[in-house]
Parts: C-alpha cells; sequence; structure tokens
C-alpha cells in the first residue's frame, strides 16, 4: 500500500469475500482494488514471493 493509505477497514474487505466450495477467498482483482494497484502487479509479486519462500 502506499504512504497515504491507512488501515482498510474490515466492512471494505467483506464485500470482497465469497465462500467457494467450503474456502473464504477474495478474487485477485478483488484484491488488486484494496491495495490499490493493478491486477497483472499483483500477480507478478505472488509469483515473485512465492519462488523467494521455496
Amino acid at each position: 500500500m502506499n504512504s497515504k493509505s491507512s488501515i482498510i477497514p474490515l466492512e471494505k474487505i467483506s464485500q470482497f469475500i465469497f465462500s467457494i466450495r467450503g474456502q473464504n477467498v477474495i478474487l485477485s482483482t478483488d484484491l488488486a482494488k484494496l491495495y490499490a494497484v493493478e491486477p497483472r502487479a499483483l500477480v507478478q509479486s505472488v509469483k515473485r514471493n512465492r519462488a523467494l519462500s521455496s
């Protein structure tokens, strides 16, 4: 998140949570909206960090 942002309110986050086959999920496009980044940048970051943690 950028330095101007504050903590995201729970009410805003909860509207993006879906239950699929008994699992709570947030779609990458919705997560990107919450962090105010492009979905492409979010996916790249996840891939980069996954490679570092294995």
